[in-house]
């Protein structure tokens, strides 16, 4: 039963993922509160060094044996050779329902529209770099208008060893002014999401898993005028968690991908003659040591590859070495210290390197 019920929270955070709204989506069984301040720096060899200096808040609390209810609330400073950009960003609330008698998991969210909006054009143009997937940006957006997510999963444990799980998501997104010198609303399409997913426990020391996740999105629309279609996206990943005793090797892998998009024309929508969103390929791995009862240490390894496209950053062949640890202190305050450093090339070989440094602080309760 606890390989099942770790399946749904899995499959359910994943969804939540691919809608952008973050871990708030996720049934929690027991409490906690944590605050998360990062500093990241990028630089690119055509162009500048540009930094970002963020703060995280999360709150989960249950509500009794089935209800779950989250909060998330988020702000950013973006400095360097770019148009400063700075403020509070967009807060989720979340509430979730266990009927555990169904084997099913129902959840519904909220974005509150507390992060900024009405840019400048200078502040627009950062808006965009840091929402490029390649900086992996811990606050990749700011305000993004109000927002409503109901979603669920069904699973169902075949036997002691494997889990099947299906789930279905419905976004809604409202419209917001992007920038100061218009007064136009700009309203991103509805996001419908499906997806499937298997959890097979191998042996005692190791458990395999596969999601497949697609997602198919309405038109956007500029003052009620449809505008512009994103093409549907398609994501497969892989999980491998392998147990040594004290130690532990964790392998995760990705693949995104994204259909051409459309675009008004006069009347009618014409689909782009060159995909300009990239192919996306992942990993994301580490190696664990448990130290002490109270002391674990992580070596982080990661990767990204994208296809080639119209769109400057994409090419991507980047990679990633870093550290990080769990201090435990009296049993319910946990500190979480991890730094990154990353490498590698965008498209027309341009030369990029990233840092990433961080402290997180948790308390379950």
């Amino acid at each position: 039963m606890r390989m099942f019920f770790r399946f749904l929270f899995a499959v359910l955070l994943l969804q939540s993922i691919a809608l952008g709204q973050g871990e708030q989506l996720v049934f929690q069984r027991s409490g906690f509160a944590s605050v998360m301040p990062v500093y990241q720096r990028w630089t690119a060899s055509d162009t500048s060094t540009f930094s970002q200096t963020a703060m995280t808040l999360s709150v989960s609390v249950p509500l009794g044996r089935s209800w779950s209810a989250s909060l998330r609330t988020i702000a950013a400073g973006v400095s360097g050779d770019v148009a400063s950009l700075k403020g509070a960003g967009d807060t989720q609330i979340g509430l979730s329902y266990n009927l555990t008698e169904y084997n099913i998991i129902l959840n519904a969210s909220a974005n509150l529209p507390s992060g900024k909006e009405k840019l400048t054009s200078g502040e627009f143009e950062t808006s965009v770099l840091i929402s490029k997937h390649v900086f992996d940006l811990y606050v990749p957006n700011f305000g993004q208008g109000a927002g409503v997510t109901l979603g669920g999963i069904w699973g169902i444990q075949l036997s002691e060893k494997l889990v099947l799980g299906l789930g279905a998501s419905y976004a809604y997104l409202g419209a917001y002014t992007p920038l100061e010198q218009y007064d136009d609303k700009y309203d991103p399409g509805e996001e419908f999401l499906i997806s499937g997913g298997m959890e097979y426990r191998a042996s005692k020391s190791l458990d395999l898993s596969c999601d497949i996740i697609f997602t198919t999105y309405g038109r956007d629309k500029l003052e009620d005028e449809e505008i512009f279609g994103a093409g549907n996206k398609f994501v497969v990943n892989a999980q491998l968690t392998k147990h040594f005793d004290e130690d532990e090797l964790w392998i995760f892998l990705l693949y995104r991908s994204r259909a051409k998009s459309q675009y008004a024309v006069g009347e009618s929508f014409v689909t782009e003659a060159n995909q300009f969103m990239p192919n996306q390929f992942e990993l994301r791995s580490h190696y664990e040591h448990r130290f002490t009862p109270t002391l674990t240490g992580r070596a982080l390894v990661s990767g990204e590859l994208s296809s080639e496209t119209a769109d400057r950053y994409s090419g991507a062949r980047i990679f990633g070495l870093g550290l990080a640890a769990d201090i435990v202190l009296d049993g319910a305050i946990t500190i979480a210290p991890v730094t990154k450093y990353s490498f590698g090339t965008l498209k027309d070989d341009v030369k990029v390197d990233g840092l990433m440094g961080g402290v997180g602080i948790s308390w379950s309760f």
